[in-house]
């Protein structure tokens, strides 16, 4: 059994294979929904001011003043290029050539296929972690990454960004109304919901405010369920509190060796309060593939919106599986967001 590595990445392959594995869309893409835009540069609003303006009175044939749009500022962003590739060396294509058993065959096939998964989950999961950035941090930051650096400040207030020391005897119940007094006051929106980590959450079930509220003098030791908590918040007009444990993993090359970390993409230390709806968005734009001749002369297909390519080398033999993107993320109401630092003592 000879196995074609042209015609298994071949496009018609390509196709059948990302339509039927497509790209899953948990975690902030409804926060952050897609949109797609020509070519590699947005205009972005910073600060987005969200309150109505009341109109003015006129007597009857007098000119009406111009509306000034303050509050916020208009700029042009431009996409970042994310990259990634996967390769078979010259070892890896002769067992593929002539595999042993029927066995072999399939595992190779199996391995190629992972290759082209893990090059769209890479690039997606860069792109989530560029959203989770903006959300905690109310920027993006990049510092020299293969040549590119980029530093957007959307915009969010100093003063919705705070420490809090919330032992099991701290009124967190009182801190969460003046959180939402602050937006509501702010930007007129609502805090609706917060984001932090199991270990806070079961913290805060065992609050001597909590309890006292909830249960009264009487069941002061009677335990709090999470969900019992958010029944009680959402009773008192409060936010209620949802956990994010998800993680991804960064690698490099130490002293020639190479180190991966796992990272939580909230710091578990860390909550965000959140109104409903839509924060902003991720921009998706083109990529040199598509504007280049090379579409004519190797395997390229679109998976969503990423580029796959399958190209070869000829000294040293190789095969490549490459994922190509462009994208940014967008944050015009960094202003309705509110994060804490949270601390025991």
């Amino acid at each position: 059994m000879t196995i074609r590595i042209d015609e298994l990445l071949s496009p018609e392959n390509l196709i059948a294979y990302t339509k039927k594995h497509p790209i899953p869309t948990e975690g902030l893409g409804n926060l952050f929904p897609t949109r797609k835009i020509e070519g590699f540069d947005a205009d972005i609003i910073k600060g987005a001011y969200n309150l109505p303006t009341a109109a003015q009175f006129y007597a009857f044939d007098t000119p009406t003043k111009i509306g000034q749009r303050e509050g916020y500022e208009r700029g042009s962003q431009s996409l970042g290029l994310i990259k990634e590739k996967m390769k078979l060396d010259e070892r890896e294509i002769m067992n593929l050539a002539n595999p042993r058993t029927d066995a072999e065959a399939q595992y190779i096939i199996r391995n190629i296929y992972n290759d082209v998964e893990k090059v769209r989950q890479r690039i997606e999961t860069r792109i989530e972690q560029l959203r989770w950035e903006a959300l905690i941090t109310g920027e993006i930051n990049i510092e020299e990454e293969n040549g590119f650096s980029t530093k957007v400040d959307f915009g969010m207030p100093k003063d919705h960004k705070k420490e809090f020391t919330w032992n099991d005897d701290a009124d967190f119940l009182e801190d969460l109304f003046n959180i939402q007094e602050k937006i509501r006051e702010d930007t007129g929106f609502e805090i609706t919901h917060i984001l932090t980590s199991r270990k806070w959450l079961y913290k805060l079930t065992k609050n001597s405010a909590l309890h006292l509220a909830y249960n009264g003098d009487n069941n002061k030791s009677k335990f709090i369920t999470p969900a019992e908590m958010n029944a009680a918040l959402a009773s008192f007009g409060l936010p209620t509190f949802s956990i994010n444990e998800t993680q991804y993993a960064t690698e490099k090359v130490v002293k020639g060796k190479l180190v991966r970390e796992n990272v939580r993409y909230l710091p578990e230390d860390t909550f965000v309060a959140l109104p409903d709806g839509a924060l902003g968005e991720t921009l998706r734009g083109s990529t040199p593939e598509r504007e280049s001749n090379l579409i004519n002369h190797i395997a390229t297909v679109e998976s969503g919106e990423i580029t796959l390519t399958h190209y070869g080398e000829v000294d040293p033999v190789a095969e490549y599986v490459k994922g190509t993107t462009t994208a940014m993320v967008t944050f015009p109401y960094a202003d309705q967001v509110y994060v804490g630092t949270l601390k025991e003592e």
